[in-house]
């Protein structure tokens, strides 16, 4: 069985790349390729060094076509490995989560919150806008004001760049980080909003982390949250060393149903960094990253009841693939570990690179059929 493993680097330097893809052969376990991630576009405008627009993105596998993402741009291979399309809108942007099924493409664009739907030309053909459901946002803790939202005409049409950090304010356009998508047998669709923030508080977050940025004062955030430990009675999150109080917020997994927000099965308090990755399981159950608290949880997507918590550990669990019923291999940092659902525990690693600085992103398993991994991709 083959692997491709999608990462970003944090706070790569200039001349290095934001992200690498790794291609791994799991019958030797070893990596064979290691490829650069293009840099997307407007990187430059991009101050954020720990992630930000960097790396690489969503992997999905459909039928003789694989996709891999990055902040802008989703490029799709044959199997020959020949590049055979390329997509990417203004009104996509900062691309986590893709999913191909049939003869279309479901990307999550975490810098607007919307779920786009593209056609198997590329063209977006529909998207999905969590602000047009009151009784949702209410649920997951932020405000619903359509207002805030985009008109279809305009996003269809891609009036505002979204791509180009310069055309809009984050800290109110990416109010729940939506990270992740996955169907259900029925054809219902779960999406992961990572971390839901409040509308009041995120403006003061946001304006917090540019003033940083500007600076290039990142490496002073550490220090900072130190501070901010003692000034609040030292209370850190073990998980993280975060300032759970300030920082907190609430991840949740959305149901949608015939393109219409249907109820929040999950919900998480106290997420300190986004939740990642929605894989479902042929007996109904859902997988779920719990980057916060380093496992992998299962739960019931009717009753939103956890099921199975399987501590997986490394400093960033995010990125998941299903190998079969009883197996999934999780990413943890730079490594990406084996685990056994049904025993909860993990059988094996494999370190991917010595740089501490990449992290894993999405994993994809590469069908049979493809050729062996070439020396080079198209881009």
């Amino acid at each position: 069985m083959r692997l491709i493993v999608t990462s970003v680097i944090r706070r790569s330097l200039a001349g290095e790349p934001t992200g690498l893809l790794f291609a791994i052969d799991r019958s030797v376990p070893r990596v064979v390729r290691t490829y650069a991630v293009p840099p997307p576009l407007y990187l430059e405008h991009n101050l954020n060094p720990r992630g930000g627009l960097r790396g690489g993105r969503g992997v999905s596998v459909c039928g003789d076509r694989i996709y891999v993402a990055n902040a802008s741009h989703v490029w799709a291979y044959d199997a020959h490995w020949r590049l055979t399309q390329c997509i990417t809108h203004p009104s996509c942007a900062n691309i986590h989560g893709i999913l191909a099924k049939e003869d279309r493409l479901w990307v999550t664009s975490t810098r607007n919150g919307l779920c786009c739907e593209f056609s198997q030309t590329g063209e977006m053909r529909d998207y999905f806008d969590y602000r047009q459901y009151e009784d949702i946002c209410r649920r997951i803790g932020v405000e619903s004001d359509t207002a805030k939202g985009l008109g279809r005409k305009s996003v269809l049409s891609g009036d505002v760049d979204f791509r180009d950090p310069r055309t809009h304010r984050l800290e109110v356009s990416d109010a729940v980080h939506l990270n992740g998508l996955c169907f259900l047998p029925n054809g219902d669709m779960l999406l992961s909003f990572g971390q839901c923030n409040a509308w009041q508080r995120t403006p003061l977050l946001g304006s917090t982390k540019k003033v940083f940025a500007e600076l290039h004062g990142h490496p002073l955030i550490s220090r900072t949250r130190q501070v901010m430990a003692t000034m609040c009675n030292n209370y850190e999150d073990p998980r993280t060393g975060y300032v759970a109080d300030l920082f907190k917020a609430r991840s949740a997994v959305v149901r949608v149903r015939g393109g219409v927000a249907h109820s929040v099965p999950l919900l998480h308090d106290g997420a300190i960094m986004p939740n990642h990755d929605l894989v479902p399981k042929s007996d109904g159950t859902v997988l779920r990253s719990d980057t916060n608290a380093k496992c992998v949880i299962c739960f019931d997507p009717c009753t939103g009841v956890v099921l199975k918590r399987i501590e997986i550990g490394g400093k960033f669990v995010r990125g998941m693939a299903l190998l079969s019923e009883d197996t999934v291999v999780v990413g943890a940092q730079n490594e990406i570990a084996v685990v056994d659902i049904v025993k909860r525990e993990v059988r094996g690693r494999l370190r991917l690179t010595q740089d501490q600085r990449v992290a894993v992103f999405d994993i994809g398993i590469v069908p049979e059929e493809f050729e062996p991994f070439p020396d080079s991709l198209q881009s």
